[in-house]
């Protein structure tokens, strides 16, 4: 059970300046600098974590068992350099996994003064998920808060499709009134053209 009044241990990320053998890089930036910089498929840099929290897998680490990006999980135990966590659901549902800090790509895409390669745990907490990220996902309550209209093809449906129950199923759509009408509505985007062929 996750105890939000228990105390979280923080897990902070290890960044190296890439290619930066003369250490020049380094003595122009410092680690309080880097961790402003974090793009959006990556870890937090400082990762807080609890018992009975859910975590969300954002690297294919072990596919052939399931533990895949987008793997729903619960954190069981942490230490300085392993999180143990089982699988939230699915056919793994309760299994235990481990998770040990691996170097991730280096991104030098701008967002950062210089190239780094972040060494963190590849998860991220996973209260919520994004619409792409539920898909293939079998949930028994959902709660599905559009702030905007959905803007792909499908992607209500993955939404609505994920919850096993009708009755267990929240639909929050900002901006939904119609006028003359009392009830809520939202955009279904449905491309024909890919139904036809």
């Amino acid at each position: 059970m996750f105890c939000p009044d228990q105390e979280a241990a923080v897990c902070t990320e290890i960044d190296t300046v890439a290619n930066d053998d003369d250490g020049e890089a380094s003595r122009v930036i410092s680690q309080n600098d880097l961790k402003d910089f974090v793009p959006p498929d990556f870890p937090p840099y400082e990762l807080r974590l609890k018992p009975g929290m859910p975590i969300m897998c954002i690297r294919n680490i072990d596919t052939m068992n399931g533990l895949c990006n987008g793997t729903r999980l619960i954190v069981k135990e942490t230490y300085n350099h392993i999180i143990i966590a089982t699988f939230a659901t699915g056919e793994k549902a309760g299994q235990q996994v481990t998770f040990c800090p691996i170097y991730h790509t280096t991104f030098e895409d701008g967002s950062t003064p210089v190239p780094i390669t972040p060494l963190q745990f590849p998860v991220k907490p996973a209260f919520a998920m994004t619409i792409n990220k539920s898909l293939g996902q079998t949930l028994n309550h959902v709660a599905v808060f559009l702030s905007q209209s959905v803007f792909s093809h499908g992607q209500l449906y993955v939404a609505l499709s994920r919850c096993t129950n009708p009755d267990n199923l929240k639909v929050f759509v900002a901006d939904g009134a119609v006028k003359g009408q009392e009830c809520t509505y939202t955009r279904n985007v449905v491309y024909r053209q890919v139904l036809e062929w």
